[in-house]
């Protein structure tokens, strides 16, 4: 399951997805790789790209 789809059931489904996550084999490590580091990069990442869409000074 990609990571958009994850998030989406997630949020709209949490009781069914948290019971297919838990059946799911994994370690903590795999879940920072695959899960949590590309969430919360989606901020900071934003941030500098945003900018150069301005095409006159931001405030």
């Amino acid at each position: 399951m990609n990571l958009t789809q994850r998030a989406k059931n997630i949020l709209l489904q949490p009781v069914q997805e948290w019971s297919i996550i838990d059946k799911e084999p994994g370690s903590a490590a795999e879940l920072y790789k695959s899960y949590i580091a590309p969430l919360a990069a989606i901020g900071p990442v934003a941030s500098i790209i945003g900018p150069s869409f301005c095409l006159r000074p931001c405030s």
